[in-house]
């Protein structure tokens, strides 16, 4: 399936930024943003020449391994495991530049603790993953970037019948990682939709497994939790 007629997995919302984390946004946001350059379909699609070498050198000096997380949404999750994690290297996936910002404003001043430390092992791209993967982004075979774990966390479920056609994880999309690791990382999945979670198990041949303890109970999930919904994880 070409850029053309590939069916997004998400729709891009407008929501201001408050003018608290707007400020540290636009003061450390360079710290942590991969910018790319455009292709001519979409902002959130990298020129097909670009690669994740051209930035992420600068960031990940002590080339550590990666842990990736697909749609970080607010950066409650990520932003936390990658303070309380320095022996890895966090990059985040996301298109929602509110939620950017507010990644980008706990990653720098993170949990109201006072001797909070800049978290510096993470960085940040506003783009379309199913472009990344299928541009290579993170390149294959012997000089492929090695990632530790993939992390899909409450990707949109699209509870529509008529919308499951726009939902991330499907057959297409595995095969995608399939191609784009060298070396199989571990993908850790959790929804709270139940048709989801039964689709999820298919398309990956897995049954759920215990909570991963190092999800963070974010709000979203409260609220989840909060309408009676089971939360399912996956383990790939």
């Amino acid at each position: 399936m070409g850029i053309q007629n590939h069916i997004k997995s998400f729709v891009v919302r407008s929501s201001k930024i408050s003018d608290r984390i707007d400020k540290i946004y636009q003061a450390e946001r360079s710290k942590y943003l991969i910018e790319f350059p455009q292709s001519p379909e979409s902002a959130l699609i990298p020129d097909e020449h670009w690669s994740f070498y051209d930035s992420i050198g600068s960031l990940n000096k002590d080339e550590l391994p990666l842990i990736i997380e697909i749609g970080t949404g607010q950066g409650d999750n990520f932003a936390k495991c990658a303070a309380e994690d320095p022996e890895h290297f966090y990059v985040g996936i996301e298109v929602y530049e509110p939620g950017i910002a507010h990644t980008v404003f706990l990653l720098n001043k993170g949990f109201e603790s006072n001797d909070f430390e800049p978290v510096r092992n993470a960085a940040i791209i506003r783009a379309d993953v199913f472009h990344l993967f299928k541009q290579n982004f993170f390149g294959t075979g012997a000089d492929a970037t090695d990632t530790f774990e993939v992390w899909i966390f409450f990707p949109d479920p699209w509870p529509k019948k008529k919308h499951h056609k726009r939902r991330l994880l499907d057959d297409e999309f595995k095969e995608l990682i399939i191609a784009t690791f060298s070396k199989q990382p571990t993908i850790r999945i959790a929804t709270d939709i139940e048709d989801y979670a039964e689709q999820i198990s298919a398309v990956f041949n897995v049954n759920k497994t215990e909570r991963f303890d190092r999800r963070v109970l974010t709000n979203f999930e409260k609220k989840g939790l909060a309408k009676g919904r089971e939360i399912s994880d996956y383990t790939v």
